[in-house]
């Protein structure tokens, strides 16, 4: 009885510290983001933006995949996505946007909620890309209003 009870004591115990250093680590991935869009962005040319989106990469499978979580911005001009802790940057032109659609799953895969799919022409064929972000239908209709008024 003893036993069992230091051992309930210790995996509570490992779950307090596992979860103390998964908040610190998303601690440091926010602030990592966040560097990234003010290195790269103004705040007012920043539509929408997510400092912990999570990418599941392209439909055709082609290329760099960018899968993983990082930070989102939509801007007048282009979705942008740069893969967290490395170098890793994605832009799609408002003006190759086709289609923007909400899911639940991509290329197979159930998504962590509503996943925000976006089409796109890629190396001249349609292709599509998945992210789960806060708010996908807010993103949406973002996006169909600026690819629909480009420019504005």
């Amino acid at each position: 009885m003893v036993l069992a009870i230091a051992a309930i004591g210790i995996l509570v115990l490992l779950l307090v510290v596992t979860g103390l250093a998964l908040r610190h680590f998303m601690a440091d991935a926010r602030k990592s983001s966040r560097y990234k869009l003010n290195a790269r962005f103004r705040e007012e040319d920043m539509l929408r933006h997510d400092v912990i989106a999570h990418c599941y990469g392209f439909e055709s499978g082609n290329g760099e995949q960018y899968r993983g979580n990082g930070a989102l911005v939509l801007t007048n001009e282009m979705i942008w996505y740069s893969k967290m802790a490395t170098d890793e940057m994605l832009e799609i032109p408002m003006s190759s946007i086709r289609e923007v659609e909400i899911e639940m799953e991509f290329r197979g895969e159930l998504g962590e909620g509503r996943l925000l799919i976006v089409t796109f022409e890629r190396n001249g064929q349609n292709d599509r890309v998945a992210f789960f972000t806060e708010a996908p239908f807010e993103w949406r209709i973002a996006i169909l209003n600026l690819s629909q008024h480009p420019g504005t």
